[in-house]
């Protein structure tokens, strides 16, 4: 099972009506598993 990295990014909203500004129709499916606008989030 892949592991869908929504949470991880930076782009990642975390809001129910706008997960993700750059790719809203991907965000949390495993479309964004190969999501080419990933940045890994910095904590």
């Amino acid at each position: 099972m892949h592991e869908i990295p929504c949470s991880h990014c930076q782009y990642f909203t975390n809001n129910y009506r706008l997960k993700c500004p750059v790719n809203p129709f991907q965000a949390n499916t495993e479309e964004a598993i190969n999501c080419k606008d990933y940045q890994m989030r910095e904590y």
